[in-house]
């Protein structure tokens, strides 16, 4: 009985460390979320690769879109970073510069572009698309 004593306050210890770890990751990570849609139809870019960059110092995370054009990630650190997306076709169009995370803020936005189609005449094609960003931000 004495030896089931001695292992209660390691393990009373261990999980206060696991429960303060995990707080201090909530107070300093952020999160973005949005979702990806065509600015002509507004249909959803499924399986897209959404490319989050960090400008302020080096660093680069990457995820894909659901079926209807939407992504999450969640444990971003807190920075400036820049979107883009690749689309399932190859090719990369810049989505927006300078978003700023802040911890434990999570920041939604809708990306609404216009992807240069084989019906469209090549200096459309040339022009990178237009985003236009609409969003908020919310304390998780």
């Amino acid at each position: 009985m004495r030896l089931i004593g001695i292992f209660r306050f390691p393990a009373f210890v261990l999980v206060m460390g696991l429960a303060a770890a995990l707080s201090a990751t909530a107070q300093t990570s952020a999160g973005l979320t949005g979702r990806i849609i065509s600015s002509t139809d507004g249909s959803p870019m499924a399986n897209a690769l959404v490319t989050i960059t960090r400008i302020d110092v080096p660093g680069t995370y990457r995820i894909k879109t659901d079926k209807n054009g939407k992504f999450s990630y969640y444990t971003l650190p807190t920075g400036v970073f820049a979107l883009s997306v690749t689309c399932p076709d190859g090719n990369v169009y810049p989505l927006q510069q300078r978003i700023r995370t802040s911890p434990g803020v999570l920041v939604e936005a809708t990306f609404k572009f216009k992807v240069p189609g084989a019906a469209e005449d090549a200096a459309a094609a040339a022009n990178p698309p237009s985003p236009q960003p609409s969003g908020q931000r919310r304390n998780r």
